[in-house]
């Protein structure tokens, strides 16, 4: 479900990266309730490359709540920054990587041709449904499989149109 306080959160980013050559994109429980599953995002992620983090790091540093920078974990590593607007926790990751069977995987594939999506008057760029399938499949975090069905259920929707 599209609350207002992501639109309000979506309408503040936007504008701020309007003209300022960054990539981004929404992915996670925000990028599935932009693509119609019935899903109440509790943040805002977006995934970007290292120079937009530190370029959105910038542009949202009076929403700053931990700024950009390089952390790993046994699981992940990014550029990674965390802010607040309005009511919304949003979570910027910048060069995402993910780890799994020893090999680092890069998402920053992502930002080549994401899916746009029409969100009150703005074009906001979202991780595929296919691509939310594909990571959900692969990361088993508790209620993935059902998160898993609902998004395979939401992708024969659209392909019937």
């Amino acid at each position: 479900m599209v609350s207002d306080s992501l639109i309000e959160t979506l309408e503040v980013i936007s504008n701020k990266l309007r003209g300022q050559n960054v990539k981004w994109v929404v992915v996670g429980s925000a990028s599935l309730a932009l693509q119609g599953l019935k899903v109440t995002p509790n943040d805002l992620d977006i995934l970007t490359n290292k120079k937009g983090a530190h370029a959105m790091n910038k542009l949202l540093k009076e929403y700053e709540v931990k700024p950009v920078s390089f952390g790993r974990s046994t699981l992940f590593e990014s550029h990674f920054g965390k802010f607040k607007v309005g009511e919304m926790r949003v979570e910027v990751m910048g060069n995402l990587k993910l780890k799994l069977g020893g090999t680092w995987r890069s998402y920053t594939h992502r930002l080549r041709s994401p899916a746009i999506i029409a969100v009150d008057g703005m074009k906001i760029p979202v991780s595929s449904l296919r691509s939310q399938f594909r990571s959900t499949k692969l990361l088993h975090r508790r209620g993935a499989s059902l998160r898993a069905l609902r998004i395979e259920k939401r992708l024969r929707e659209v392909a019937r149109g």
